[in-house]
């Protein structure tokens, strides 16, 4: 007699659930290499002004004054940005990764801080509009 609790494993069916599997696998590490396209500048902004636009072509270390006083440490190496120190009580922004894509961005909200990547072309239309 049959067990009904195991009725739906037939070899057909597992052999579906490992292709579903496989694609699914496949489909999220090749998510990665087509998300974004590389940028080509690093803005940093405080307090939503723009205060600087690093190449991400070009090796460059600034020092950023923030709000309160607060300072970050903004590294441009390999083309991608990342912050090195950071003078914030949870030192999250330094943690973060570097980013190299358009459209990342690392945020010291302390300090308020942000580094945002963008594309190399400098356009007004965003991905949205076009």
């Amino acid at each position: 007699m049959k067990n009904p609790k195991f009725d739906f494993f037939r070899k057909p069916d597992l052999i579906i659930y490992a292709l579903v599997l496989v694609v699914l696998v496949c489909s999220f590490f090749l998510w990665g290499r087509v998300q974004g396209e590389t940028g080509g500048f690093a803005v940093v902004s405080v307090n939503g002004t723009e205060r600087t636009t690093l190449p991400l072509g070009t090796d460059t270390e600034v020092v950023v004054e923030g709000f309160a006083g607060l300072n970050c440490t903004v590294c441009v190496a390999d083309g991608a940005a990342y912050v090195t120190e950071a003078d914030c009580p949870d030192k999250l922004c330094a943690k973060h990764s570097p980013i190299s894509r358009t459209g990342e961005s690392i945020v010291c909200l302390p300090a308020r801080i942000t580094v945002t990547i963008r594309g190399a072309e400098t356009s007004e239309i965003d991905g949205v509009a076009r």
